[in-house]
C-alpha cells in the first residue's frame, strides 16, 4: 500500500511539473489597453505583464507607451504602435509589423549567452538613441527614419527569402527545407507533395529481386527488367 501511495505521489508530481513546464513554455499575453496605453499597467494585459516565458503581442490599432525601464527577455510581436520615451533593453526578439516610435533609448544586446534580434517589417522612427550592441537588426521590407548616423543603422541583410533546400529556414516560418524532396516522377522515391527538388532522386538502375535471373546486387532502384526464366 505504501509503495502504491509513493508511486502515486511521484506520478502526480511529474504530471504537475509537466503542466507547469507547458504553461511556462507556451505562455503569452496580449495588450488590451483596458485601463490605459501604459505598458507597465498589469490591467492592460490579458495574462499579466510580459516577462520571461510570457511573450507579448500588441494587436493592430492599439498604442502602448513605455516611459520606464523595460528589460525584454521575452518575444514581442507588434502589430500596433510602440511609443518609447524610456529605456528598452532587448535580449531576445522584437518583431515589428506596425510602428515603433523611439524618443528614448533602445539598446539591442547580443553576447555568448544572449541573442537580441529586432526584425522590422513595419516602420521605425528614431529621434532618440537606437544602438545595436552586438545584437542583430534586420530591416526586412520595412521603413526606418531619423536614425542618427553615429549609431548603428538598421541593416537590410539576411531578410526572409524563398525557401531552398539548404538546411536553413530561409523564409523564417519555423520550418527547415519544407516542400523539399524528389520531384522526378520516374524516380523510385518520387514525392508528389514535394515542390522543390533537393537532388535526392534515385532513378531505376537495375533488377533488385534476388530471385531473378538478372538480379543486380549493386542496383538500388528496380527498373522493371527482372526476368525469372533463365
Amino acid at each position: 500500500m505504501k509503495e502504491a501511495q509513493s508511486l502515486m505521489k511521484k506520478l502526480l508530481f511529474c504530471i504537475s511539473l509537466a503542466l507547469f513546464a507547458s504553461t511556462q513554455l507556451f505562455s503569452q499575453t496580449t495588450f488590451t489597453g483596458a485601463n490605459s496605453n501604459v505598458w507597465a499597467d498589469t490591467g492592460n494585459w490579458n495574462n499579466g505583464l510580459p516577462a520571461a516565458g510570457n511573450d507579448a503581442t500588441i494587436p493592430v490599432g492599439l498604442i502602448v507607451v513605455n516611459s520606464g525601464f523595460l528589460l525584454v527577455d521575452f518575444i514581442i510581436i507588434n502589430y500596433g504602435d510602440i511609443n518609447n520615451a524610456g529605456n528598452i533593453n532587448n535580449y531576445v526578439n522584437i518583431i515589428n509589423y506596425g510602428d515603433i516610435n523611439n524618443a528614448g533609448d533602445i539598446y539591442n544586446y547580443g553576447d555568448i549567452n544572449n541573442a537580441g534580434y529586432i526584425n522590422n517589417f513595419g516602420f521605425i522612427y528614431n529621434s532618440g538613441i537606437f544602438y545595436n550592441y552586438f545584437g542583430t537588426i534586420y530591416n526586412c521590407f520595412g521603413v526606418y527614419a531619423g536614425i542618427p548616423p553615429d549609431f548603428n543603422p538598421l541593416e537590410e541583410t539576411n531578410c526572409p527569402s524563398p525557401e531552398v533546400c539548404d538546411g536553413v529556414d530561409n523564409d523564417w516560418d519555423g520550418d527547415i527545407d519544407e516542400g523539399c524532396g524528389c520531384t522526378d516522377v520516374l524516380a523510385c522515391n518520387f514525392d508528389p507533395s514535394s515542390e522543390i527538388d533537393d537532388g535526392s532522386c534515385v532513378l531505376p538502375d537495375g533488377c533488385t529481386s534476388s530471385t531473378a535471373c538478372n538480379y543486380n546486387p549493386a542496383a538500388v532502384c528496380d527498373n522493371g527488367s527482372c526476368t525469372y526464366v533463365c
